[in-house]
């Protein structure tokens, strides 16, 4: 975790080891900004995704690179996780998508780590070439 007041990260405890000061956990700030800007949360380790075709409409390099996923798509609407709404570019792409698809993206918000386990668990790794024996 980043502490407000000195800057050490410290990814163990709830409270800054050089300076003492409380550090706010991720799962605290992610409730802050779905607050302070009206988007839901949603804890990714809990969902299950029952229908694989959202997945198609954002290539595994951007969900990647923006760290982003789509969740649920109907008719109108596809449901997009975000873990960082500050990111001009995630939120560019997320644009895009929209006017590629002619659909209403609905934002949520989960936690980047979540998002990162979520591509890795979702998405279909990239094939391995064959080896070629000599």
């Amino acid at each position: 975790m980043y502490c407000p007041t000195c800057g050490v990260v410290d990814g163990l405890t709830a409270r800054c080891l050089r300076c003492g000061s409380l550090v706010p956990s991720p799962e605290h700030i992610l409730s802050v900004l779905s607050r302070e800007y009206g988007i839901p949360t949603i804890n990714l380790d809990r969902f299950v995704l029952e229908d694989p075709t959202p997945l198609k409409l954002i290539p595994v390099e951007e969900a990647r690179k923006h760290r982003i996923v789509a969740l649920s798509l109907s008719e109108s609407q596809l449901a997009v996780a975000i873990g960082n709404l500050s990111d001009q570019a995630a939120m560019s792409a997320i644009e895009i998508l929209a006017f590629q698809t002619g659909l209403d993206v609905v934002l949520v918000l989960a936690l980047e780590s979540q998002i990162r386990a979520w591509i890795d668990r979702y998405y279909p790794l990239k094939p391995v070439p064959p080896v070629r024996e000599p």
